[in-house]
């Protein structure tokens, strides 16, 4: 896969995919989808950065209003221990028109919970009355309460952002929060980011010193202060044996979903693990002196070690087809799942409330919590999965790959691949790691 560096010329994959789209005859599916993934690609600045264009957004009303010659325009910032009325009186409002305000807000806006520090505009007409009010709820979101012919008017505004797409690589040295925050980065991205893997990886247990990781994510900035993170387009998890890629594709209903270079969805039916932030103490094993026994049995699953109240979730979507308690596996939990798969979950310290035989579950929902009942050394999950009656090792198992790109699209994806390769300064399918971009 060829480099292709931030800077390169602004034609890049937007023209080439009109030129393609031009000069290929394209189902109406094709057509769709072409023009979801041109809209999603980021234009390019004079100075050779990148900008993603954001859903039009309505200008605040008080910036519309200032540009008027006869109104007036008031911005202030909440302040702590004071009132709503009392914030609009120290921006200077007239004291008379403030509890219309309140009284016009009160249904859209909770007073009770205003924050130190939000800011808002207030235009005045020249007879001093209300044109319109623009409560910044958030650095992306504002209230809006205007004056119209049909009256007053309260709506969400998006605020103007500027989308920037940056690169972030690191390597592991202790764990995957460790790394990204010496990259950099925050929690914000490290949990989108595991969660992209998690079917494949188990961050918990499977991190060794020397992993690597990189990027490709949106950033969302206003008035040149980070904001937040947006959607990660293209990410990668290296590892002795080998590496692991995400390619987010947007789909003409703007869904959008991830995949693998080969166009295979990053989703298993399975997550890898049932339990977070554990290591494992005993594993899947034919013959195995028992702590308690003292007798050579075999250990048909695997046991995460965790804090007593652990939760405990759902790998997959499924069915609950035990809940019950016994001398040796304690509180336990049966669940069936598709594919003839069976998962087993013991030693529980209690149950998800209100859960029953019968009920069903999605992937990662809650169902009991981590304990030491049974015969049991100390809290513990012992972790077992059944397929087609035989028991197999949950940690090697190959589950089943969730929806696979459709054959139709896998042109417009390898173009749309080879565009997001191009954002870091290497191909995210292999290459050396050269500086990355912030």
């Amino acid at each position: 896969m060829s480099l292709m560096p931030l800077s390169r010329p602004a034609a890049g994959l937007s023209a080439r995919l009109w030129r393609w789209g031009r000069n290929v005859a394209l189902s109406s599916a094709c057509l769709a989808l072409l023009a979801a993934v041109r809209g999603a690609l980021p234009d390019h600045r004079a100075d050779g950065g990148l900008r993603i264009p954001h859903p039009a957004a309505s200008p605040p009303a008080g910036a519309a209003a200032a540009a008027q010659g006869d109104t007036r325009t008031l911005r202030g910032v909440i302040r702590a221990g004071v009132g709503f009325a009392e914030n609009l009186a120290l921006a200077g409002l007239d004291p008379q028109i403030i509890p219309n305000i309140v009284a016009r807000l009160a249904p859209a806006l909770d007073f009770r919970r205003l924050r130190t520090g939000d800011r808002f505009t207030v235009v005045l007409d020249p007879g001093g009355d209300l044109v319109s009010l623009t409560y910044e709820k958030s650095p992306l979101e504002a209230l809006v309460l205007r004056s119209t012919p049909g009256g007053w008017e309260t709506e969400l505004a998006a605020l103007p952002a500027e989308n920037r797409v940056v690169e972030v690589q690191g390597n592991i040295r202790s764990s995957l929060f460790e790394a990204m925050e010496r990259a950099g980065e925050n929690d914000t991205l490290t949990l989108p980011f595991a969660e992209l893997f998690a079917w494949d990886i188990d961050f918990a247990h499977e991190l060794q010193p020397g992993d690597s990781f990189r990027v490709v994510v949106e950033k969302i900035y206003r008035d040149r202060r980070f904001v937040q993170y947006g959607r990660i387009l293209a990410a990668e998890y290296r590892q002795k044996d080998g590496a692991h890629h995400a390619y987010f594709f947007p789909w003409p209903d703007a869904r959008g979903e991830y995949y693998t270079a080969e166009g295979r969805s990053v989703r298993a039916s399975f997550l890898r693990s049932p339990i977070s932030y554990t290591r494992i103490s005993s594993g899947f094993s034919g013959a195995r002196l028992h702590p308690i026994l003292n007798e050579v049995r075999a250990h048909l699953g695997v046991d995460f070690a965790a804090p007593e109240g652990t939760p405990v979730w759902a790998p997959a979507d499924g069915v609950v087809i035990a809940r019950s308690r016994d001398d040796a596996g304690g509180n336990r939990i049966a669940l069936r799942h598709g594919g003839s798969y069976e998962t087993y979950y013991m030693h529980l310290s209690r149950f998800a409330a209100g859960l029953k035989v019968g009920d069903r579950v999605r992937q990662k929902e809650v169902i009991g919590y981590v304990g030491s009942t049974g015969l049991s050394t100390g809290p513990h999950l012992d972790y077992r999965v059944r397929r087609g009656g035989t028991w197999v090792n949950p940690v090697k198992e190959a589950f089943p790959r969730a929806e696979q790109l459709p054959p139709q699209f896998a042109a417009t994806f390898a173009e749309y691949r080879t565009w997001l390769d191009g954002q870091a300064y290497t191909p995210l399918a292999g290459g050396t790691n050269l500086a990355s971009a912030r």
